[in-house]
């Protein structure tokens, strides 16, 4: 989340802070100029393509990569200079979940456990309940769907109840039923001051659970800030209509608009869902022909071809 600046005893207490952070692999710059922080019980998303840097930022502030410049604090602590003690106040799932494939998901999670012994057995079944596989606990893991593989990875990651959670694409290969799941186990723990850092292309998911984003493109932010700032909906409205010039006055009169864009005779608009309809009559009434309506949802290229107009 974007803030004022703070005097340092506040930062160190309760925020996660990058700090013009990039990486050069050889002679290729693949991330540069990334700056944001993270508060406890809020959820931030990084946003970008394919290559444009989201995986390495995270490596970056889990400490599993050192940053060509720059700096991540994580209540002051650095991961790279005292990584035992940063980890420590972080669960993670980045890329592919990897676990051991002939012993059960109990096994697995009860290897990764680091906290009181006897507490492991409560938060390890909590975290299995949590993510639908406690009637699983006993499967060897070899035999597991990838979406199975991915909600173990999310347990794995929040089994420790650790403050701040990063997550690469946690929704990646899990059905939408779980992905609702997800979203709502997140949003149960940001409640009760956990920090989320995520990466993710499902936009409808960032917009139920995300406030704030930074967008990536190349490896160098597009866009650092408020969600709603960029796009009130995950989705918006495509028009095709004649003449323009009656349209955009109908859509001058109307007081549902959120943004509007115009190209020729196009239109791209942000509108609730409901008033989609209405609209439609009113240019109908006022003499207009409406070529085409369609609702579309935003794609991370939307998003970045917006802020470069």
């Amino acid at each position: 989340m974007v803030r004022e600046s703070m005097d340092v005893e506040e930062k160190a207490g309760s925020y996660l802070e990058v700090r013009g952070v990039g990486k050069t692999i050889g002679t290729t710059p693949v991330l540069g100029g990334v700056s944001f922080e993270v508060g406890r019980g809020e959820c931030f998303c990084v946003l970008g393509e394919n290559g444009s840097g989201k995986t390495t930022l995270l490596r970056i502030i889990t400490g599993l990569v050192a940053p060509t410049e720059g700096m991540v604090l994580l209540e002051g602590i650095s991961p790279h200079e005292d990584p035992v003690a940063s980890l420590a106040r972080m669960g993670a799932l980045i890329g592919i979940p990897a676990f051991y494939p002939n012993i059960s998901a109990y096994e697995n999670l009860r290897l990764f456990w680091d906290g009181p012994l006897k507490a492991a057995d409560t938060h390890i079944m909590n975290a299995l309940s949590a993510v639908g596989l406690a009637d699983e606990k006993k499967k060897k893991v070899g035999v597991f769907s990838r979406g199975m593989l991915q909600r173990l990875g999310i347990a794995h990651a929040c089994m420790h109840q650790r403050p701040y959670i990063i997550l690469d694409e946690p929704t990646q290969g899990v059905d939408e039923y779980w992905t609702a799941k997800m979203r709502d186990l997140f949003r149960d723990m940001i409640n009760t001051g956990k920090a989320f850092i995520i990466t993710s292309h499902d936009f409808e998911f960032v917009m139920n659970l995300c406030s704030h984003v930074l967008i990536l493109a190349e490896g160098r932010p597009a866009y650092v800030g408020d969600l709603k700032a960029i796009a009130e909906y995950p989705y918006y409205f495509h028009l095709r209509c004649s003449p323009a010039d009656k349209a955009e006055t109908v859509f001058t009169q109307v007081d549902y608009i959120h943004k509007r864009i115009r190209s020729g005779d196009e239109f791209y608009l942000t509108l609730p869902d409901g008033r989609a309809s209405e609209l439609v009559k009113a240019l109908v009434t006022a003499g207009c022909r409406v070529h085409e309506c369609a609702k579309k949802h935003y794609s991370i290229a939307d998003l970045i071809r917006q802020r470069s107009e």
